[in-house]
């Protein structure tokens, strides 16, 4: 298993139920596909460099774990489809 970091963007509106819900969505897709969590940091509101989808806020959260290479795939598609994820990017540590 090799170790990689998620970076993903929150539309701003977000109660924080949400927030929390999203981050479990995320962090047990990642165990149940054989994953393992490291770390989950929430850097909270912050302003973007630049607007996205007529957006000039988004809720920052990085997440760092291990995981089969297999499932980066999968995990990206489930970032991409989910409509409260502005940006996502998965980079790999190691």
């Amino acid at each position: 298993m090799r170790v990689y970091e998620s970076t993903y963007i929150l539309n701003p509106g977000l109660d924080e139920e949400a927030i929390t819900r999203l981050q479990e969505k995320f962090s047990d897709f990642i165990k149940k596909n054989g994953g393992e969590i490291i770390n989950i940091e929430n850097w909270g509101k912050r302003r973007m460099a630049y607007e996205i989808e007529h957006t000039t806020e988004g809720i920052f959260v990085v997440m760092r774990f291990n995981s089969p290479e297999s499932l980066i795939e999968e995990l990206n598609r489930s970032l991409r489809l989910s409509d409260d994820v502005v940006k996502h990017l998965i980079i790999r540590l190691n």
